[in-house]
């Protein structure tokens, strides 16, 4: 076994060392415990690789410049890439080899800011490419990041201070582009999968995945997965540390965040690698500019939702006729967007007399941002503006005046 695993790991059968590559917050974790469940596969906590093979490769680089003059430019530097290779491979081998194990793998999230050193040192490595949701990303970094934001987020907070929202999206586009991009260069030794097609169709999933890989999956593996020994020592997600089985609760829960947080120009850079990843574009208030990025969800504002239909055309036309009178400083154009499962924007001309509510978009002084779902609890009165507001489920742009009173109009008790 002991020559096989050299073989394997040196990358003498064609087989190299397996890398994620993925964000935090969308299910390495998970992925990572899944592949180390596999009895041919050691996968133990961040091993932070691509930092170690930066190093090693500055490192011997440097000590190759003095001693081996003789070498051209190019040789020494592959003759560099030849000894991190040597080094990590020797490293890895041992570790998997007291685990009975042939393959080794890396999911170390930072590794995406050394993919051109793995993909060299490593050419037969194999990367899997997991993406997760933007605003599902989005949910989930805010719910950990109430007492800071960690390290790799700060710099986007940084440049960007004043929408939270905004700066971690910037952070997902940004990372999920560079490793779409390296998916595209290396599809040959490319595995895309997202975490939606792990929890909701795991077997499917997985089968493939490791068909990729030249291994075979039983789900029989999922009870090690979730064991303890399985689970080993505490990194990554602690979610995880709690779970006992596969869980889709946490797919949606991103639509409560309103997409008035989301300027027009990141939209559509946004859409742009939604559509490029297979996920479904958001409403796109661009959409005449943009006519590629032809967004699945409704941006006209028909909704075929009966509650939401009756909103729109019998109780805010009824509110704002008995409530107008209360708020003539909104003697304007405002908007409601409503994301989720059923979405649109829906324009208030509230200059006539009565007030008018139509469903073609339109310039409007301000605009509100908030959820099918979250609107419901608004108008059945399971939720106060205040509260809503308060956790980050109402969003505003535009003239933040009249948006305040736009919203005391048709949520105001």
């Amino acid at each position: 076994m002991q020559e096989t695993q050299n073989n394997v790991l040196n990358g003498q059968d064609g087989v190299g060392p397996i890398f994620v590559l993925s964000l935090e917050r969308s299910g390495s974790t998970l992925l990572r415990n899944i592949l180390d469940a596999h009895p041919d596969i050691f996968s133990p906590a961040e091993l932070h690789i691509g930092s170690l093979c930066q190093f090693m490769y500055e490192t011997s680089y440097s000590c190759l410049s003095q001693i081996a003059t003789h070498l051209s430019e190019e040789d020494k530097q592959a003759e560099a890439k030849v000894e991190v290779r040597r080094v990590v491979t020797e490293l890895m081998n041992g570790y998997a080899a007291q685990k009975n194990k042939i393959f080794w793998c890396d999911k170390t999230t930072v590794n995406i800011n050394h993919i051109d050193i793995l993909s060299s040192v490593f050419p037969n490595a194999k990367f899997i490419c997991l993406y997760r949701n933007c605003l599902d990303f989005v949910s989930s970094y805010l719910s950990v990041s109430k007492l800071g934001f960690m390290e790799e987020i700060a710099p986007y907070i940084q440049r960007n201070p004043y929408n939270i929202v905004s700066s971690i999206v910037d952070y997902w586009i940004d990372n999920n582009s560079a490793i779409h991009a390296f998916e595209l260069d290396s599809f040959q030794k490319c595995f895309k999968v997202t975490y939606e097609q792990i929890v909701s169709s795991p077997d499917e999933t997985l089968d493939a995945l490791f068909a990729f890989l030249g291994l075979a999956w039983d789900s029989q593996f999922f009870e090690r997965v979730f064991s303890h020994e399985g689970k080993g020592p505490v990194d990554g997600d602690i979610k995880f540390q709690f779970s006992t089985k596969l869980s889709t609760d946490s797919i949606g829960q991103g639509s409560k965040i309103p997409l008035t947080s989301i300027p027009d120009n990141q939209l559509v850079r946004l859409n742009n690698l939604l559509v490029k990843l297979g996920y479904p574009a958001l409403i796109c208030r661009q959409f005449e500019e943009h006519p590629t990025q032809a967004p699945t969800q409704n941006i006209n504002g028909d909704c075929a939702n009966p509650f939401l239909a009756d909103l729109f055309a019998n109780h805010f036309p009824k509110l704002i006729k008995d409530r107008l009178g209360t708020f003539r400083a909104l003697n304007c154009v405002c908007k409601l967007q409503v994301n989720g499962a059923e979405s649109g924007v829906w324009t208030f001309d509230l200059t006539k007399p009565e007030g008018l509510v139509h469903t073609e978009d339109a310039e409007a002084v301000c605009t509100l941002g908030v959820s099918a779902e979250v609107l419901k609890d608004l108008v059945s009165g399971k939720a106060t503006a205040l509260e809503a507001f308060q956790r980050g489920l109402i969003g505003a742009s535009g003239d933040r005046r009249m948006a305040i009173n736009f919203g005391r109009l048709l949520f105001g008790q």
